[in-house]
Order: structure tokens, then sequence, then C-alpha cells
């Protein structure tokens, strides 16, 4: 279970700032998507904090980088068009 703990950590200490930079950075400051990688990491967080089963958590954690390297993808889709 430690590689579980350390995999969550990592997504919101390593993933979601670099989420949240691609957005400022290169998505043009969207407060939409600030909101929605917020709004998706926040199950990521609570459920390493509740320590859950894998069959509960690895789904979380997956759909919550899909979701990040598409926000990443759109902003740079948006950086290289404007």
């Amino acid at each position: 279970m430690l590689w579980l703990g350390l995999s969550f950590m990592g997504i919101i200490g390593m993933v979601l700032p670099c989420t949240l930079a691609a957005i400022l950075f290169l998505g043009g400051g969207n407060f939409t998507l600030i909101t929605i990688a917020a709004a998706v990491n926040v199950p990521v967080l609570a459920l390493n904090l509740a320590a859950q089963g894998t069959k509960i958590t690895i789904p979380i954690l997956f759909s919550a980088l899909l979701v990040d390297v598409s926000i990443v993808l759109y902003s740079l889709i948006y950086f290289l068009n404007h």
C-alpha cells in the first residue's frame, strides 16, 4: 500500500502543479480549467487520506491522470492556435 500512497501524493505534488502551470502559462489562465483540475484531484487526496482499497482507488487515480493530461494537451493546443 505504500506504492499507492506515494503515487497519490505524486499526483497531487507533481502532476497537479504541472497541470496548473500549463493552464496559467499556455492556456491563458482559463478559470474553468483550473476549477476542473482542482475538482478532479480532490477525490485523489480524499481517497488517499481515507486509505481505501485498490479496487476503488486505482480507477480514480487513472481518471485523474487522464483528465490532467487532457487539460495539458488542450492548453498546449490553445497556446499554439492563439
